[in-house]
């Protein structure tokens, strides 16, 4: 391929040997390359199609935002992409880029959006928190600012997103939603003060993240489960709090507990509340 220009040091449009123009990214990628040279396209991490859409998205964002920007997520992604050794979706550097954009704006103007999934996200994807918290560190210092902590939140989405294991940014947040909801109600029900590190408590999340997964693809869980008597503690303890989550998930989620669904998490909220 030859390059046709250069859009910044983590990106350039390439031609292929058909005359398409395709969008080559990369860290350092166009760094030193001149209009007319030679790049081998296997250089690239990530390549956008001579398809319309799939490049006109990235070069109109490209024109409307700083390209030291764009260098900022490139670094980001690439950083992590080697930690989790995962080859993230493409359109991160889209969105990558756009949310830095849309934060620094939003810190220019003095707005401030809370995260109030932080919790749950810091527990149930802790490498790609401790991922957004070093990107969160990384923008402040290379554009000298303070964004704010819950700013480590939003990127950890973009990443968890990227790696295709929930679908949509808005998917994924809605699964944080749902388990905050229901890990809500059972503490609130038990008046629990519990450890959020504890391995109980990370199980309980664990299972509540794949429940709410299943409940957003309208899948159901409907393995054999033990029976045990009606007096058995396991019943005792948790049925009016399972009665509660029933509730919430017909009116929230419009769709009821099978009884499947129903036991394990009877199991694992009484493993929280059985020493109290």
């Amino acid at each position: 391929m030859r390059v046709k220009s250069v859009l910044n040091n983590s990106a350039l449009i390439a031609q292929d040997i058909y005359q398409n123009d395709v969008v080559l990214v990369g860290k350092g990628i166009a760094f030193g390359k001149k209009v007319g040279s030679f790049i081998d396209p296997k250089s690239a991490e990530r390549r956008f199609g001579a398809e319309k859409d799939e490049s006109s998205n990235l070069l109109d964002l490209l024109k409307q935002v700083p390209s030291h920007y764009f260098e900022i997520a490139s670094n980001i992604i690439s950083y992590a992409s080697e930690q989790l050794k995962k080859k993230f979706d493409k359109h991160i550097y889209i969105t990558m880029t756009d949310h830095i954009s849309c934060a620094v704006e939003r810190y220019n103007e003095n707005i401030i959006i809370n995260n109030g999934l932080l919790s749950e996200i810091s527990l149930l994807y802790p490498e790609e928190y401790r991922l957004a918290i070093w990107a969160l560190e990384y923008v402040n210092t290379e554009l000298d600012i303070r964004l704010p902590s819950d700013e480590a939140g939003f990127i950890a989405f973009h990443i968890i997103n990227a790696s295709g294991e929930c679908g949509s940014v808005q998917a994924v947040k809605k699964i944080m939603q749902i388990v905050k909801d229901i890990s809500g109600i059972v503490i609130d029900h038990y008046h629990l003060n519990l450890a959020r590190q504890s391995l109980d408590y990370t199980r309980f999340l664990t299972h509540l993240k794949y429940f709410a997964f299943r409940r957003l693809n309208a899948e159901t869980y409907n393995d054999d489960f033990p029976i045990f008597p009606d007096n058995h503690p396991l019943h005792e303890r948790t049925a009016p709090c399972i009665e509660k989550i029933c509730c919430y998930c017909k009116q929230e989620l419009k769709s009821p507990l099978s009884a499947s669904e129903a036991f394990y998490l009877k199991i694992h909220i009484y493993r929280l509340v059985s020493k109290i």
